[in-house]
């Protein structure tokens, strides 16, 4: 099963998946984890990991421009992830209103397992059911 930050409901309205909050500006969104996640692997994700698979979006030109935006393919999208804090921020160099909709199916973290046997910037997608969410809880 796979989890992502956010999700929509049937009208369309961004809501709450993974990320229990979220602060958004032009240039970039900080999603808060929730408590109480956890991987197929019975972990809690980090917020490091979240951050790696994102970065993995970054990493392909194409998947750079479809997640965040055309004008931040060069390299100068930052994504951090703060265990302590329990954030996964993203910055860009220029705005892009699309960022939060994309998160809906760009921000599958994956499990620790998966990022230990093949590296933060391997695609979750190749373990496909060993990867992701395991559990999580209600809104």
């Amino acid at each position: 099963m796979y989890g992502t930050l956010v999700g929509q409901d049937g009208g369309g309205t961004i809501v709450p998946r993974l990320a229990r909050v979220w602060d958004q500006s032009p240039t970039g969104v900080t999603f808060t984890l929730k408590q109480g996640v956890t991987c197929s692997d019975g972990r809690p994700p980090t917020s490091p990991q979240v951050a790696a698979t994102l970065t993995r979006y970054q990493a392909s030109p194409a998947g750079a421009a479809v997640t965040f935006g055309p004008g931040n393919t060069a390299g100068g999208t930052m994504i951090t992830g703060d265990d302590k804090a329990g954030t996964v921020s993203i910055r860009l160099t220029a705005p892009w209103g699309e960022l939060l909709p994309v998160s809906v199916q760009q921000s599958r973290p994956a499990s620790a397992r998966h990022v230990r046997r093949h590296g933060p910037a391997a695609p979750c997608g190749t373990l496909r059911g060993r990867c992701g969410t395991g559990s999580t809880p209600s809104p």
